[in-house]
């Protein structure tokens, strides 16, 4: 048993030494804990069984057993799964009020990946798609409010399939506050003129991927998580105020960085264990 823990400490360790321990990773082991997490009452249970002494051979099942789990929680990617590929669904659309131009949208999931894109009319409705086994995404609208969620299913089984995927597409004349409380989470973006006044990500692991080149309204992004990734680009000589609050950061700050939150319309902060990433500041126009 102790080469077979000798062996996961090993494997661990060289994924870390070539740096594959970045957020999605990490969002993939815990996506695929979630599905199978009852195993480590089977490996307990053999342990137990193997201090007979005719069945001692167990150990060596178990070692085996536990080897092909720490394989499974990395490299098993659940876009396909044991149910088939994730399904489209149609989003229902969203009207907005046109007096008003502030919308918040908030999105509640075990493990959500949300990308966003400008809608070229100028009709106050948000359209998109979402990605899952099932039809079962619930939304609520209260005014301009819209909270967007997934139930968690009452089981835990390989059959489950917890990753869902949501592309939604923005009316421009608004400005968005976007909250995301999940599990994992990764928050996709790239426009030209940004619609987002926040952008909040509760996590325990969390990713930012985010660009514009223009923007008319201050921005805030927030990263609350144990693991957080940052990729941001911002507009060309556009300056920025960052908090970043981790126990591990290797993040690489480009371009100029101001002392205050009230000298630039932009600000970033991160509460988190380990952070990386890049802010970046776009050399175009």
């Amino acid at each position: 048993m102790k080469l077979f823990f000798g062996l996961v400490f090993i494997l661990v360790g060289v994924l870390l030494l070539f740096g594959f321990f970045t957020a999605n990773l990490w969002a993939n082991v815990l996506d695929n804990f979630i599905a199978v997490w009852p195993v480590i009452f089977i490996f307990i249970g053999l342990s137990v069984m193997s201090n007979i002494r005719s069945l001692r051979w167990l150990n060596v099942v178990n070692g085996v057993l536990i080897v092909l789990f720490v394989l499974f929680l990395f490299f098993w990617r659940w876009d396909i799964g044991w149910m088939g590929p994730l399904q489209e669904y149609t989003l229902p659309a969203i009207s907005l009020r046109e007096n008003e131009k502030e919308v918040k949208i908030i999105f509640r999931a075990a493990s959500l990946d949300v990308e966003f894109a400008a809608q070229s009319a100028e009709d106050p409705l948000i359209q998109g798609t979402y990605f899952s086994h099932a039809q079962n995404l619930v939304l609520k609208q209260s005014e301009n409010v819209i909270t967007i969620d997934f139930p968690r299913e009452h089981a835990v089984t390989l059959t489950k399939n917890y990753k869902k995927k949501i592309k939604m597409v923005l009316p421009r004349q608004y400005s968005y506050q976007i909250v995301i409380e999940s599990g994992t989470a990764r928050f996709f973006s790239s426009f030209e003129d940004n619609p987002f006044s926040r952008v909040e990500i509760n996590t325990a692991i969390g990713t930012i991927d985010s660009r514009f080149k223009r923007t008319e309204f201050p921005i805030a992004y927030v990263i609350k998580s144990a693991i957080g990734n940052v990729d941001i680009t911002l507009p060309k000589d556009t300056p920025y105020f960052t908090d970043i609050r981790a126990v591990f950061r290797t993040i690489d700050l480009q371009g100029s960085q101001t002392r205050k939150e009230e000298e630039t319309p932009i600000s970033i902060r991160v509460e988190s264990a380990i952070v990386r990433g890049k802010i970046a500041v776009s050399e175009g126009e």
